[in-house]
Formats: C-alpha cells, sequence, structure tokens
C-alpha cells in the first residue's frame, strides 16, 4: 500500500520523452532534403531538426552528436542518414526508426560525404584524400563499417565530391585549384583525369545526368563547363604512347632505337657461332657411338625444360588474360576539354554555397552578400535571383524535383525554402542568434514565447515547433517575459528601459511603457 506521499510519486512521470528543438533552426554545416523532396533535415549544434514542408510540422531527432555537426548526407532510399560532427565522429542512423544503429570515427575532420547512387558505398572526403566504404547493414556486425579503398592525389584539402549517375565514376574538386576524375573499379583504359584551369579554389564539382559533361564552380563565381569527345584512332594511339611514357609503362625513343642497335649485334655474333659450330660438328660424328648414353640423358632434362618453359607461359598468359579480362571504360578515345567558361555578373562577390540538380539541369549559387542566383546549364542562363539576408549563404541545396531550393544562413541562424517557379516561401523560420534569456508557456500551453539578446520576441507553436510571430521592437536585450491572464497579451521587459506590451490577437506592439529616469528593466510580472 501506498500512504501520503508514496501515492503521488506514484502518479508523476519520470520518462519524459525530448520532442522538439525550439528557439533556433539551423546553426552549422550542410542542409539537406530527404529523398522524395518533402522533408528537410538542418542542423542545430549537436542535434538535427526535421521540417516536414508538407504536413507544415517539425520535430527533432533523439540522438546528438558530441559536437556540432558538420556534415549530414542521406541514402538515396531515405532509409538512412549519416550525421558527422566536427572532430569526424558519425552516427548511421535509421530514419524510419529514429535510432541510431551505429558509432564510428573517420580520424579527421570531414569536408564532404555521400552516398552512391545505389546506396552500395559511402564517399567520404578527408582531408587531402577521399575514402570509399561499404555500407552497413541493419544485420549485427563486430565491425559494420569496411573501407574499400582510399586514394586522393590532390595537393590541398578536398572540398567536395560527387558521384556519376552509374556509380562507377567521382569527380572531386580542392582547394588546389583542380578537378579529379576518378573511377570506382579498375578499368583496362582508364586513368585519373585532371581538370586544370581554374583560378581559385573549387566550392563544387557534378556530373551531368548523361555523365558526358561536368560542371565546377570556383569560390570567385567562376563556372566552367567541360565535355567529354572521342578522337580517332590514330589520334587515340598517340595520346596512349605519350601518357604511357610519362607512367613509365614504355621505353622512350631513344632506348627503342639502342635496344634495335643492339638486337643487330647479337645477330652478327650469332652468325660467327653458326660457323663455328659447323667446323665442331666434323669433329663430333666420330664419337657419336660413345655419347649415346649421354644424348638419352639430355634428351630427358630437354623434356623436362621444355615441361618447365610450358608451365611458366601459362602463368605469363594468365597474368595477361587477368590485364585482357578487364572491363573498359566509358571514356575510352577521347579527351576532356573546356567547352565554356562563365563568371557572375555581380562583381566583388564570392561564392560561398552551391548545389547542382542533374535532372532539372539546374545550378543554384549562395554568394556572400546573402544573394542567391539559380541558373540552367547548359548555357548558364540566369533564371532567377533574390536577396535573402544581409549574411553570406552558408548552405544551399535543390530538391530532387527541382521546385524547392533550401538556404541556411548560420550568422542569423536563418532556414528558408523557396519555391522558385511561384515565387513564394515554403518556410521562412528564423530563431535567436544570439543567447535566449527569457521563456514563457502561454496559458494554454499552446505557444512559446522566448527573448533573446538580439532584442527580439518571438512565438513558437508547441505543436509543430514553427516560429509564427517575430516582434523586433526592442532595441537592446530582452530579459523577462510575462503572459497575462486569458493569454491574449504578452509583456517584455528590455534593457533598452521600455516594457512593451503586445497584443496575440492582432499581433502588435500596443502600448510601451517607460520610467522618468533611464533604467534598465531586468524582469516583469503582471496580476491582470
Amino acid at each position: 500500500m501506498l500512504f501520503g506521499n508514496d501515492r503521488k510519486l506514484s502518479r508523476m512521470k519520470f520518462s519524459y520523452k525530448f520532442s522538439n528543438l525550439c528557439g533556433t533552426v539551423y546553426k552549422c554545416g550542410n542542409v539537406c532534403y530527404s529523398a522524395d523532396g518533402t522533408v528537410l533535415y538542418s542542423p542545430v549544434g549537436n542535434r538535427i531538426s526535421v521540417f516536414d514542408l508538407v504536413n507544415h510540422t517539425s520535430y527533432t531527432l533523439p540522438f546528438e552528436t558530441r559536437k556540432n555537426v558538420s556534415r549530414i548526407c542521406v541514402s538515396n532510399n531515405g532509409r538512412y542518414m549519416i550525421a558527422v560532427d566536427v572532430d569526424g565522429k558519425a552516427l548511421f542512423v535509421n530514419l524510419k526508426r529514429r535510432v541510431v544503429l551505429y558509432r564510428f570515427s573517420f580520424e579527421g575532420s570531414v569536408q564532404d560525404i555521400c552516398f552512391s547512387p545505389d546506396d552500395s558505398l559511402i564517399a567520404v572526403a578527408i582531408g587531402r584524400k577521399f575514402q570509399l566504404w561499404y555500407t552497413p547493414t541493419e544485420q549485427r556486425h563486430f565491425a559494420p563499417l569496411e573501407r574499400f579503398k582510399e586514394t586522393g592525389q590532390h595537393f590541398d584539402t578536398i572540398t567536395c565530391i560527387h558521384w556519376s549517375p552509374d556509380g562507377k565514376y567521382l569527380v572531386t574538386g580542392s582547394e588546389d585549384m583542380n578537378v579529379r576524375l576518378f573511377s570506382v573499379d579498375r578499368y583496362r583504359d582508364f586513368y585519373t583525369v585532371t581538370l586544370t584551369g581554374h583560378r581559385s579554389s573549387v566550392l563544387g564539382a557534378y556530373f551531368s545526368s548523361d555523365g558526358k559533361e561536368v560542371y565546377s564552380v570556383c569560390a570567385d563565381g567562376g563556372v566552367l563547363e567541360w565535355k567529354w569527345s572521342e578522337v580517332d584512332n590514330e589520334t587515340w594511339e598517340r595520346m596512349q604512347r605519350f601518357i604511357d611514357r610519362k607512367l613509365g609503362y614504355v621505353k622512350g625513343d631513344e632506348e627503342e632505337e639502342e635496344k634495335e642497335k643492339g638486337d643487330d649485334d647479337e645477330k652478327d655474333d650469332d652468325d660467327n657461332n653458326d660457323d663455328d659450330n659447323e667446323e665442331e660438328d666434323d669433329d663430333n660424328n666420330d664419337d657419336e657411338k660413345d655419347d649415346d648414353e649421354k644424348d638419352d640423358d639430355d634428351d630427358n632434362n630437354d623434356d623436362n625444360e621444355d615441361d618447365s618453359d610450358h608451365n611458366n607461359t601459362n602463368n605469363n598468359n594468365d597474368n595477361n588474360d587477368t590485364t585482357n579480362t578487364l572491363p573498359s571504360s566509358i571514356y575510352t578515345h577521347g579527351h576532356w576539354s573546356i567547352s565554356a567558361r562563365h563568371s557572375l555578373e555581380e562583381h566583388g562577390m564570392t561564392v560561398t554555397s552551391c548545389d547542382f540538380n542533374a535532372t532539372a539541369h539546374l545550378l543554384v549559387l549562395g554568394l556572400s552578400s546573402g544573394l542567391f542566383a539559380l541558373y540552367e546549364l547548359p548555357g548558364f542562363t540566369r533564371i532567377h535571383s533574390l536577396s535573402i539576408s544581409r549574411n553570406d549563404v552558408s548552405s544551399c541545396v535543390i530538391n530532387r524535383s527541382g521546385d524547392w531550393l533550401a538556404f541556411g544562413c548560420a550568422s542569423l541562424g536563418q532556414l528558408l525554402v523557396w519555391e522558385w517557379q511561384s515565387e513564394t516561401y515554403v518556410l521562412k523560420q528564423q530563431g535567436h542568434y544570439y543567447s535566449i534569456n527569457a521563456l514563457e508557456f502561454s496559458p494554454d500551453g499552446a505557444m512559446v514565447a522566448t527573448g533573446g539578446d538580439d532584442g527580439k520576441v518571438k512565438l513558437w507553436s508547441v505543436s509543430s515547433g514553427f516560429c509564427f510571430v517575430t516582434f523586433a521592437d526592442h532595441t537592446a536585450a530582452v530579459n523577462d517575459l510575462c503572459y497575462v491572464r486569458g493569454g491574449h497579451a504578452l509583456l517584455s521587459a528590455s534593457s533598452d528601459g521600455t516594457v512593451r506590451a503586445y497584443d496575440l490577437i492582432r499581433y502588435r506592439n500596443f502600448r510601451t511603457l517607460t520610467t522618468p529616469t533611464p533604467v534598465q528593466f531586468t524582469c516583469v510580472t503582471c496580476d491582470a
């Protein structure tokens, strides 16, 4: 039996479940869409917020990393997510169940990460190299994440990595102002391709939908179009000889001439030896009877040598067959060249983020001035541009259908989703970009009011997690908040020496209270 306080404790709930994170919507890293393009994932510190753009709801995933999340990516089938913090500690998450399957470390700061088109491999850019990992399965393993290969050849940090449509090649961009093309598997006639000609660090490199073109974006606003073109057999053979000579697979012309000269000398020596052998044959005819047994032994030895030579020949043929049985690359009998070079119309601005949709042929650029520009490739035709803030655009992404553009501004804590065809906002959220000093629930519990050092008062919906009203009347930090009885008005006390009353029906500041002498208000309460 329970008595007194024990009975009260039995009715209390201690298993509280975290639901949503309010106060800010974006802090750092990249934002990304779900596989169907209707859900947006945004890093907020060491957590990840999820925004349902169709049902207008949001929630926060119930896990966290040790430090701030720097990179996130979602698989193409929409089942898994990888979240990596600034130290390279990663979480492999099942999005359907909202649970962490595996925790592992890449042992380095990750600049970019993405799944292959069939979700079988994961490409990770770490420093000057990139790694390929097999995608973990839902079955429990001692070492679920197995590395497939590691390569690089860049001279500076890799900034971006992108898969070809067939998942057989990757293109990487680096701060060394180069773009490199790699193959996942070995091919008989493929070599790593280096695309040069950029004037600043490369922020993005992307394949076209057919894989015959590569688009690279530089920090200075330059956009280069690279096109694959085939050549005739004679030109291709000359290119192959040049490449092989550079790689040391064949000898130069001088060495080949010396080899031919040496072969002629050996031929003359063989002719002289043949004449001497004819004279010796006459002397050996008299001794044939004495050497019968010896000849039999020599025949047996010759048979053994022939068998060994046959085995060696078979081994050599096997090695040649291994080389010859390698598949052929699609990039054969041709080369990459610059087909077009473009630049921004806005001078003095730098590109801070970019993304490309190969299906819709759309390229979006986020600039340091808070402006974004949407282009159609090839041709670099400007479709739309809009100024969304005064600070640089930290992250931008296009959904799979190419209808919605998502932008994140870290300095303002701002998150936007823009439908460029109708020129309307799908989502426009901005949290407090300074510390939150005050928080107050409404009497009915449906709203949460927050005030911060930025001088703003924001109203958040408890059910959806969205900020639906922002009051920016204060000129200094907001220190305290108070609802009046009934919840139809809100009071705020600020360091600017004012107490403001807000009408929560018309959403306006209808009264401002001050004192004869300047003071800083730290708290406020109301009895009505």
